[in-house]
């Protein structure tokens, strides 16, 4: 990777990993990574080359067609994406849809404390593995977001999405900046596949990622 300031990177994702050991010691379990900063114009003003990752837990997991409180966010927003479950050796096991809950706070704008803040996730919501649906097939795939029962956004995979091995192979090497590794039983989320849907409270929103299934969300 050849990126403006590698060190910003690694100084980041250090502050990220101490954040996730605090939560780790409170009894919050460490379930997977979620590749963030996936809009080449947004790396190019970041001075990235590649998309960044961040963390997720059993404390921002979010069950499929429950309610979700905005309470305390500054811009909250849900991104449609595709979960990467791992298997032996953190091959590639199973494919499933996901929904990613972002907070997107104006304030923080520079590149380490995005990193720290864990790249403004807030919450996940992930579905089953689909059985029979291997990474080769993802390139039919369109992404539809849903809110309060009209089409928000759409874009199909070919055009915005990353092939699954390399996605896995981006969080291999951001987490041996820090001295880890992706691990069996880990799912990673491949980064939104639309622009971001900002929601309001009372909203209802759907994913539908076509033989991956569909996952639901209200909000309040």
């Amino acid at each position: 990777m050849s990126e403006a300031d590698p060190a910003a990177v690694a100084r980041g994702l250090d502050a990220q990993i101490e954040v996730l050991s605090g939560k780790r010691s409170q009894g919050i379990e460490l379930i997977g990574w979620k590749i963030g900063l996936n809009v080449p114009a947004v790396q190019r003003q970041l001075g990235l080359e590649r998309p960044v990752i961040g963390h997720l837990t059993t404390a921002s997991v979010i069950e499929d067609g429950s309610i979700h409180s905005l309470e305390g966010g500054v811009r909250v927003g849900v991104e449609p994406g595709v979960a990467i479950h791992l298997g032996p050796e953190a091959k590639i096991a199973g494919l499933g849809p996901a929904i990613e809950i972002v907070d997107l706070d104006p304030a923080i704008a520079e590149l380490e404390p995005i990193l720290a803040g864990n790249v403004f996730h807030r919450g996940v919501v992930l579905g089953q593995p689909v059985s029979g649906v291997r990474p080769g097939a993802l390139a039919d795939l369109t992404a539809t977001v849903s809110r309060n029962g009209a089409v928000e956004q759409q874009a199909a995979f070919s055009e915005t999405g990353t092939a699954p091995d390399e996605i896995v192979q981006i969080v291999t090497e951001r987490l041996a900046l820090v001295g880890d590794e992706p691990r069996e039983g880990q799912v990673v989320i491949a980064g939104s596949l639309t622009p971001i849907v900002f929601v309001e409270p009372g909203d209802e929103v759907e994913i539908d990622l076509g033989p991956l299934g569909n996952l639901r969300l209200r909000v309040i």
